[in-house]
């Protein structure tokens, strides 16, 4: 599953789960590295099967908060997922651009909530995470944001928005996840 872990300092967040197929595959990882207390759980987008996963890790871990992305499409899904929270005893915040976090001397910034895209910054390095295929709104983000020159860059694979932002920014490392949903 297309699932990642971000560490600073023995604080934990973790940027979705992947879908039922993989949920044995995160928490084996999450157990073998110690991780018992996840401080953030950002799920990106909301898609058909993650919820399995989504209930699997809220049983297994001390979870603090949850933050989804921004209900605009409201779906069943997105209110599955909220209810699972809910009955596992968790409130899940629905993200706002420009909504911010910290995880101790790293802070994440909400860049854009729907899907949930992501920038961080850890003393003078910067990564995002970019999960939106809408080139017209990525164009919007980049000319409005001061992270056009950012270390590392995450962008889920798609070939116009791919094109659009190697054009603009000038990553120092870009990871392309061309994984198939």
């Amino acid at each position: 599953g297309d699932s990642i872990i971000l560490e600073c300092e023995e604080k934990y967040a973790l940027i979705d789960c992947g879908t039922e197929m993989h949920s044995d595959e995160l928490l084996n990882f999450l157990k073998s590295n110690d991780i018992k207390n996840i401080d953030y759980y950002f799920i990106s987008d909301i898609r058909e099967g993650y919820s399995v996963t989504f209930e699997n890790v809220l049983n297994s871990l001390e979870i603090g908060s949850i933050i989804l992305p921004s209900n605009e499409n409201d779906n069943l899904m997105h209110r599955e997922i909220d209810n699972l929270a809910f009955v596992n005893g968790k409130n899940a915040v629905v993200s706002n651009q420009g909504s911010g976090y910290g995880l101790n001397r790293m802070s994440v910034s909400i860049i854009d909530a729907q899907p949930l895209s992501l920038y961080l910054k850890f003393g003078e390095n910067s990564f995002v995470i970019w999960n939106s295929d809408d080139e017209e709104k990525l164009n919007e983000v980049v000319k409005s944001k001061p992270w056009i020159d950012t270390d590392v860059l995450y962008l889920k694979d798609s070939a116009k928005v791919k094109d659009a932002v190697l054009e603009t920014l000038t990553p120092q490392i870009c990871i392309i996840d061309c994984a198939e949903n």
